[in-house]
């Protein structure tokens, strides 16, 4: 099974798609669209596993639950994105938009709240 796109090279996520009398999983590129089945070779890739969160202090906010550490940074499932402006005002991606790098990270898909994390100064905030 592909683990990354192969219009842009982003790594693949499993999306769902619920019809009337089943569920169907497919595998898309959240940053160009891209979209094919997912056909699992081994018994390993046939499992899905979907993460809920549940509200409570972490250290990345009261609200969230999600823990956001050392390691953040570096993990390469993250959807990293150079579009976003840092808040913070001593940020140095604020003055040289190149810099810009910021994580997002989906923490209540039901309200649609997500956690940001600048790479630069790892300054977070949540929308």
């Amino acid at each position: 099974m592909k683990n990354f796109c192969p219009v842009d090279g982003m790594k693949l996520r499993i999306s769902l798609s619920e019809k009337a009398d089943s569920t169907e999983a497919h595998l898309k590129c959240i940053a160009c669209g891209y979209q094919e089945p997912m056909k699992p070779t081994t018994e390993a890739e046939s499992l899905i596993l979907k993460t809920v969160f549940n509200s409570g202090s972490s250290a990345a906010g009261a609200s969230s639950g999600v823990g956001i550490n050392e390691y953040t940074l570096l993990d390469p499932t993250l959807l990293h994105v150079k579009t976003l402006q840092c808040p913070n005002e001593s940020c140095s991606s604020r003055a040289d938009s190149s810099k810009r790098d910021v994580i997002i990270i989906k923490t209540d898909p039901t309200n649609m709240s997500y956690e940001y994390v600048c790479c630069n100064c790892k300054f977070k905030w949540t929308s």
